[in-house]
């Protein structure tokens, strides 16, 4: 993480599905954002508040599941 951008280097590390050169931000409560410029694609999630965390990781995968098949 730098100046306030989380970027993906090892998906498997950060048990992401997205793939590794993808960046984003983890914002104020539930809400984030991802670019993946591998896939020219660009992920907003806002989540009502609480443990927001499981949808978006679901998020992620059923988007680069949509991609890749």
């Amino acid at each position: 993480m730098g100046l306030g951008v989380l970027v993906i280097i090892d998906p498997a590390a950060a048990k992401v599905a997205l793939p590794a050169g993808s960046f984003g931000w983890d914002g104020l409560g539930s809400r984030r954002f991802w670019v993946i410029p591998e896939e020219q694609v660009v992920l907003i999630m806002l989540m009502p508040s609480g443990n927001a965390e499981p949808a978006h990781r679901a998020i992620e995968r059923a988007v680069m599941d949509a991609i890749v098949n």
